[in-house]
Protein backbone atom coordinates (compact mmCIF):
# COMPACT_ATOMS: atom_id res chain seq x y z
CA UNK A 1 0.00 0.00 0.00
CA UNK A 2 1.42 3.39 -0.96
CA UNK A 3 1.71 5.98 1.29
CA UNK A 4 0.72 9.51 0.42
CA UNK A 5 1.35 12.23 2.15
CA UNK A 6 -0.46 15.34 2.05
CA UNK A 7 0.77 18.71 2.50
CA UNK A 8 -2.43 19.93 4.98
CA UNK A 9 -1.43 23.83 4.71
CA UNK A 10 -1.38 24.31 0.68
CA UNK A 11 -4.74 22.28 1.08
CA UNK A 12 -6.20 24.64 3.26
CA UNK A 13 -4.20 27.57 1.55
CA UNK A 14 -6.20 26.73 -1.89
CA UNK A 15 -9.40 25.85 0.00
CA UNK A 16 -9.20 29.31 1.36
CA UNK A 17 -8.59 30.56 -2.71
CA UNK A 18 -12.63 28.96 -3.17
CA UNK A 19 -14.55 30.86 -0.66
CA UNK A 20 -17.44 31.85 -3.11
CA UNK A 21 -18.05 27.99 -4.68
CA UNK A 22 -21.14 26.42 -4.40
CA UNK A 23 -20.59 22.72 -3.98
CA UNK A 24 -17.27 20.81 -3.35
CA UNK A 25 -16.11 17.08 -3.51
CA UNK A 26 -12.61 15.67 -1.98
CA UNK A 27 -11.78 12.54 -2.29
CA UNK A 28 -8.77 11.19 -0.03
CA UNK A 29 -7.22 7.82 -1.07
CA UNK A 30 -4.34 7.04 1.69
CA UNK A 31 -3.76 10.61 2.69
CA UNK A 32 -1.28 10.86 5.67
CA UNK A 33 -0.08 14.16 7.03
CA UNK A 34 3.43 14.88 8.55
CA UNK A 35 2.20 17.60 10.16
CA UNK A 36 -0.79 18.99 11.46
CA UNK A 37 -2.19 22.85 10.56
CA UNK A 38 -1.98 24.96 13.88
CA UNK A 39 -5.22 26.41 14.99
CA UNK A 40 -7.23 28.71 12.11
CA UNK A 41 -10.08 30.48 11.93
CA UNK A 42 -12.29 28.39 9.69
CA UNK A 43 -12.36 29.48 6.40
CA UNK A 44 -15.88 30.95 5.65
CA UNK A 45 -17.46 29.77 2.43
CA UNK A 46 -20.26 31.90 1.63
CA UNK A 47 -22.46 29.94 -1.09
CA UNK A 48 -21.03 26.46 -0.17
CA UNK A 49 -23.81 24.29 -0.03
CA UNK A 50 -22.89 20.82 -1.27
CA UNK A 51 -19.73 19.09 0.09
CA UNK A 52 -18.94 15.61 -0.81
CA UNK A 53 -16.32 13.59 1.01
CA UNK A 54 -14.90 10.21 -0.20
CA UNK A 55 -12.71 8.84 1.98
CA UNK A 56 -10.82 5.41 1.08
CA UNK A 57 -7.72 3.16 2.02
CA UNK A 58 -6.07 4.07 4.88
CA UNK A 59 -6.80 7.86 4.71
CA UNK A 60 -5.38 9.16 8.13
CA UNK A 61 -8.00 10.09 10.66
CA UNK A 62 -5.26 13.28 11.08
CA UNK A 63 -5.09 14.25 7.91
CA UNK A 64 -9.44 14.84 7.65
CA UNK A 65 -9.58 16.00 10.92
CA UNK A 66 -7.25 18.86 9.68
CA UNK A 67 -9.01 19.44 6.65
CA UNK A 68 -12.26 19.64 8.18
CA UNK A 69 -11.91 21.66 11.13
CA UNK A 70 -10.33 24.57 8.52
CA UNK A 71 -13.73 24.35 7.20
CA UNK A 72 -16.90 26.24 7.84
CA UNK A 73 -19.92 23.93 7.37
CA UNK A 74 -22.73 26.50 8.80
CA UNK A 75 -23.69 26.83 4.68
CA UNK A 76 -23.63 23.62 4.09
CA UNK A 77 -27.79 21.89 3.02
CA UNK A 78 -26.17 19.11 1.21
CA UNK A 79 -23.60 16.56 2.98
CA UNK A 80 -22.62 13.11 0.62
CA UNK A 81 -19.87 10.86 2.76
CA UNK A 82 -18.49 7.86 1.70
CA UNK A 83 -16.10 5.53 2.71
CA UNK A 84 -14.08 2.41 1.76
CA UNK A 85 -11.39 1.19 3.76
CA UNK A 86 -10.95 -1.82 1.63
CA UNK A 87 -7.23 -1.29 1.19
CA UNK A 88 -6.69 -1.34 4.98
CA UNK A 89 -5.46 -5.08 4.69
CA UNK A 90 -2.92 -5.51 7.30
CA UNK A 91 -5.74 -5.94 10.21
CA UNK A 92 -8.78 -6.16 8.41
CA UNK A 93 -10.05 -3.61 10.95
CA UNK A 94 -12.75 -1.88 9.04
CA UNK A 95 -14.82 -1.05 12.19
CA UNK A 96 -12.13 0.98 13.40
CA UNK A 97 -11.04 2.93 10.42
CA UNK A 98 -14.47 3.54 9.73
CA UNK A 99 -14.89 4.70 13.22
CA UNK A 100 -12.05 6.83 13.36
CA UNK A 101 -13.04 8.39 10.08
CA UNK A 102 -16.79 9.37 11.85
CA UNK A 103 -14.85 10.52 14.62
CA UNK A 104 -13.04 13.33 12.49
CA UNK A 105 -16.00 14.29 10.61
CA UNK A 106 -18.04 14.94 13.43
CA UNK A 107 -15.55 15.92 15.78
CA UNK A 108 -16.59 12.67 18.06
CA UNK A 109 -13.80 13.01 20.66
CA UNK A 110 -14.68 16.47 21.40
CA UNK A 111 -11.37 18.10 20.55
CA UNK A 112 -11.15 21.84 20.64
CA UNK A 113 -14.32 21.28 23.44
CA UNK A 114 -16.95 21.46 20.82
CA UNK A 115 -18.80 18.67 18.49
CA UNK A 116 -18.68 19.40 15.27
CA UNK A 117 -22.01 20.40 13.64
CA UNK A 118 -23.62 20.52 10.70
CA UNK A 119 -26.53 23.77 11.51
CA UNK A 120 -28.48 23.78 8.51
CA UNK A 121 -27.70 20.40 6.23
CA UNK A 122 -31.67 18.93 5.30
CA UNK A 123 -30.18 16.12 3.29
CA UNK A 124 -27.31 13.82 4.37
CA UNK A 125 -26.27 10.25 2.82
CA UNK A 126 -23.43 7.87 4.00
CA UNK A 127 -22.20 4.81 1.92
CA UNK A 128 -20.26 2.45 3.31
CA UNK A 129 -18.31 0.32 0.88
CA UNK A 130 -17.28 -2.16 3.46
CA UNK A 131 -19.05 -3.68 5.99
CA UNK A 132 -19.18 -2.57 9.60
CA UNK A 133 -20.99 -3.11 12.23
CA UNK A 134 -21.61 -0.52 15.21
CA UNK A 135 -21.54 3.40 14.15
CA UNK A 136 -22.49 6.24 15.82
CA UNK A 137 -25.47 7.10 14.80
CA UNK A 138 -26.97 9.04 17.50
CA UNK A 139 -23.76 11.19 17.56
CA UNK A 140 -24.21 11.75 14.00
CA UNK A 141 -27.81 12.65 13.76
CA UNK A 142 -27.54 15.27 16.32
CA UNK A 143 -24.38 16.42 14.51
CA UNK A 144 -27.30 16.94 11.71
CA UNK A 145 -29.89 18.76 13.90
CA UNK A 146 -32.30 20.01 10.72
CA UNK A 147 -31.69 16.44 8.33
CA UNK A 148 -34.97 15.95 6.35
CA UNK A 149 -33.50 13.88 3.63
CA UNK A 150 -31.85 10.30 4.92
CA UNK A 151 -29.76 8.24 2.32
CA UNK A 152 -27.58 5.31 4.20
CA UNK A 153 -25.76 2.64 2.50
CA UNK A 154 -24.72 0.67 5.03
CA UNK A 155 -24.11 -3.24 4.16
CA UNK A 156 -24.26 -5.50 7.26
CA UNK A 157 -23.96 -2.57 9.82
CA UNK A 158 -26.56 -2.98 13.20
CA UNK A 159 -29.37 -0.69 12.73
CA UNK A 160 -29.95 2.43 14.90
CA UNK A 161 -30.19 1.96 18.66
CA UNK A 162 -32.07 5.42 19.82
CA UNK A 163 -35.39 6.29 20.02
CA UNK A 164 -37.31 7.13 16.52
CA UNK A 165 -38.12 10.45 18.19
CA UNK A 166 -34.68 11.91 17.69
CA UNK A 167 -35.64 11.51 13.73
CA UNK A 168 -38.44 13.59 13.89
CA UNK A 169 -37.75 16.26 11.07
CA UNK A 170 -36.93 13.78 8.38
CA UNK A 171 -39.84 13.82 5.34
CA UNK A 172 -41.85 11.03 4.55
Amino acid sequence: MDRNYGDLRALIGFLGCLQSIESLKLTFINIYTSSVSKSTKPIKFSRLTSLELSIQGCTEEKFLKGVLDAMDMTTLSDLKISMCPIDVIEDNNFQEKVGGWLSSIFNLSGGKGERRTFPNVEAFSLDLVEATQNLPYKDMFFALPRVRDLKLQLPRCSGPTFPPRSLTTLRA
